[in-house]
C-alpha cells in the first residue's frame, strides 16, 4: 500500500502517512522488540511473517488485602509475572476496531445499569460480546489516558500529559516506547486513524505506526464521509485492518441534534444553560467548542434545575453518540468481514456533575471520572460479563494477542488466554494518576477488589482517602483510617517507584506546534493557560 495519501475529503485534507517506526529496518515477519526487561521466559512469536490473506475482500451485504494477595498484587505491580506466550494461529489474523467515545461515563448507559434507553446500539454490542463491568481509566483526561491505552503504561511512566495552554510544548512520548499500531504495523497489519484531535496530535507520538491516519475531524458528516472514503480506499488490501476512531460527541458542550436534543431535559427549564446552549445549536461544532470553551468547569454557581439541565444534556449527547457509532459500525460491516473483526468500544474518562463539587473532568480521579465502558465483540469471544476490575493499560497487549500478534514487545499484562478460557484472571491492581502542569497538583488511585485509595497533593495538602465500593460504588463517604489502608499505600510507593524508573530509562521529548491549526483546535476545546490557573 506504501505511503498513499489519496483520500480527500469534505474539509480538504487528504489522508497523511504516519511516520515509520524508529530504529533499524525489519527482518522480514519480525517486529522490532522494545527497549525495556524482557519477558522471562517467553518465547519469540515463531510465525515466520505474515503474507497477503487469500482473496482480497470487496463489500459485504448487510475486600480485605491478606498477606498473600499483597504479595501477588506487589509482583504484578513491578511487573515480575510475565504473561505466557503462544504459538502464533494459522489462520489469517481477524481485523481490529478500536472505538473511543471521548468523556463517556459508564453508569450513563443502559448495559451499565443507566434507566434511561441511551444506548440501544452499544447494548447491542455488550449483548454479543464481552462487556467489562468494572474497567477503570489510568486518567480522567484525554491525553495520558490515550497514551497508556496505545502503550500499556502508566501515565507517569510514558510522560504525556493534557496540553493545557495554546503556548505550552507539546510533551512527545519517547522513540524507545512501542505503541500498539506500531506493534501491529510491523506485524502486518494497515493502520488507520480517524481522529478528533484537541489533545491527541500526532506530533505527541499519537500518529506513530499509522499508515493512513486523519486527526482533526470534528463534524460527525465530515467523519462519517471520512470513514467511508477510508474503508473505500481499503478495498482489495488483503492486510488486516487496525481502525482507530475517535471522537467528541460526549465531550462539553453537549449539543445533539434534534431528534435527540430534547429527548430527556425538561422544556419547562428556561435558566442560563438554555440561553447559552440555544445561541450555540445548529452551529458547526469546531465553533462551538471555540465559543463556548471549558465554562462547564469555570461556572460559579449553580441551581438544582441548572445541574439537571445539563445532566439531561449529556445524556441526549451519550444516545447521539450512541446512534453514530451504529452507523459506524454499519459501515465497517458493510466493507469489512464482520465475523473477522474484533471490535472494542472504550471511553478515556467519565464526566462529574458535582457529586464531588466540579464540574467536567481535569480535576479528580473520583470513580465517576475513571470507571469507563469497556466492550469487546466479535472475532471468536463468546458473549459474558466481567466483574473483575481491569485497567485499560492492560489493553494494548490483551489486543495485540488476541488478533495473533504474540511478540508485541507492548507493556502491561494481556487478558486474551482468560478472555479465550472464560475466566477473569488473576486479581490485580489498578492504579490511576493525574498530574496538573501549572499548579504543580498530583492525584494518584489506587484499587485493589473492592477497595480504592485516593491519594492527592494539591498544593502543600497532603490528603489519604479510602473507599468500599461495595458498600459506597459513588464514593460518597471515605473509611476512617484503618489497617486496611497501609497495603494500599504500599502498592502505590512501588508503583511510584517503578514508574519514575521507567520514565528515567525512556524519558518523553518535547517539540513546538508544527502549524497554527493545532493551536487553534486546542484553544477551541477550551485549553488555555488563564482556565487551568
Amino acid at each position: 500500500m506504501g505511503a498513499r495519501a489519496t483520500c480527500a475529503g469534505a474539509l480538504g485534507a487528504p489522508w497523511t502517512a504516519g511516520p515509520p517506526h524508529p530504529g533499524p529496518p525489519l527482518a522480514p515477519g519480525r517486529p522490532p522488540r522494545a527497549a525495556g526487561p524482557e519477558h522471562p521466559g517467553r518465547p519469540r512469536d515463531r510465525c515466520p511473517g505474515r503474507g497477503a490473506r487469500p482473496g482480497a475482500r470487496g463489500p459485504r451485504a448487510g475486600a480485605a488485602l491478606g498477606p498473600g494477595a499483597a504479595r501477588w498484587a506487589l509482583l504484578l505491580t513491578l511487573g515480575l509475572l510475565g504473561a505466557c506466550a503462544r504459538e502464533a494461529p494459522s489462520e489469517p489474523r481477524p481485523d481490529l476496531v478500536l472505538l473511543s467515545l471521548d468523556t463517556l461515563r459508564a453508569d450513563r448507559l443502559s448495559c451499565y445499569g443507566a434507566a434511561r434507553p441511551t444506548s440501544p446500539a452499544i447494548d447491542a454490542l455488550a449483548a454479543r460480546g464481552v462487556r467489562f463491568a468494572a474497567a477503570e481509566a489510568p486518567a480522567s483526561q484525554t491525553a495520558p489516558s490515550h497514551m497508556s491505552l496505545f502503550t500499556g503504561l502508566d501515565p507517569a511512566a510514558h510522560g504525556i500529559v493534557n496540553v493545557m495552554a495554546s503556548g505550552q510544548s507539546l510533551p512527545v512520548l519517547s522513540p524507545a516506547v512501542r505503541t500498539l499500531p506500531e506493534a501491529l504495523s510491523a506485524a502486518g497489519f494497515v493502520c488507520a486513524a480517524l481522529s478528533d484531535r484537541g489533545n491527541l496530535m500526532p506530533e505527541m507520538g499519537f500518529g506513530r505506526g499509522f499508515e493512513l491516519s486523519l486527526f482533526g475531524v470534528l463534524d460527525p458528516e465530515p467523519r462519517q464521509k471520512r470513514l467511508a472514503e477510508l474503508l473505500s480506499e481499503l478495498q482489495g488490501d488483503p492486510r488486516p485492518l487496525f481502525l482507530f476512531l475517535h471522537a467528541y460527541l460526549t465531550h462539553a458542550p453537549y449539543l445533539p441534534p434534534k431528534p435527540f436534543y430534547g429527548r430527556f431535559h425538561d422544556p419547562a427549564y428556561q435558566g442560563e444553560f438554555r440561553r447559552r446552549y440555544q445561541a450555540l445549536r445548529g452551529r458547526p461544532r469546531s465553533q462551538t467548542f471555540q465559543e463556548s470553551g471549558a465554562f462547564l468547569e469555570t461556572w460559579p454557581e449553580l441551581s438544582d434545575q441548572d445541574l439537571r439541565f445539563l445532566s439531561d444534556l449529556y445524556d441526549e449527547a451519550v444516545a447521539f453518540a450512541d446512534r453514530q457509532l451504529e452507523r459506524w459500525l454499519e459501515l465497517i460491516a458493510a466493507a469489512r468481514d464482520p465475523e473477522r473483526t474484533l471490535v472494542v468500544l472504550l471511553s478515556d474518562h467519565g464526566e462529574e456533575f458535582r457529586e464531588h463539587g466540579r464540574l467536567g473532568h481535569r480535576n479528580s480521579l473520583h470513580r465517576e471520572l475513571v470507571h469507563v465502558p469497556l466492550i469487546l465483540a466479535g472475532a471468536g469471544l463468546a458473549p459474558r460479563t466481567i466483574d473483575e476490575p481491569f485497567g485499560l493499560v492492560d489493553l494494548p497487549a490483551t489486543l495485540a494477542e488476541l488478533v495473533g500478534v504474540l511478540d508485541h514487545g507492548l507493556a502491561g499484562r494481556s487478558l486474551a488466554r482468560e478472555l479465550r478460557s472464560g475466566s477473569d484472571g488473576p486479581r490485580t491492581p489498578l492504579f490511576g494518576q493525574l498530574r496538573s502542569v501549572y499548579k504543580g497538583d498530583l492525584l494518584e488511585s489506587v484499587r485493589l477488589g473492592d477497595l480504592r485509595l485516593l491519594r492527592e497533593q494539591r498544593g502543600g495538602t497532603l490528603t489519604h482517602s479510602l473507599y468500599d465500593l461495595a458498600s459506597d460504588p459513588g464514593e460518597a463517604q471515605a473509611l476512617e483510617q484503618s489497617a486496611r489502608e497501609q497495603p494500599l499505600r504500599a502498592l502505590l510507593e512501588t508503583r511510584r517507584a517503578h514508574n519514575a524508573d521507567l520514565a528515567r530509562r525512556r524519558p518523553a521529548g518535547s517539540a513546538r506546534f508544527s502549524d497554527e491549526s493545532g493551536r487553534a483546535e486546542l484553544e477551541a476545546l477550551g485549553y488555555t493557560l488563564e482556565q487551568e490557573r
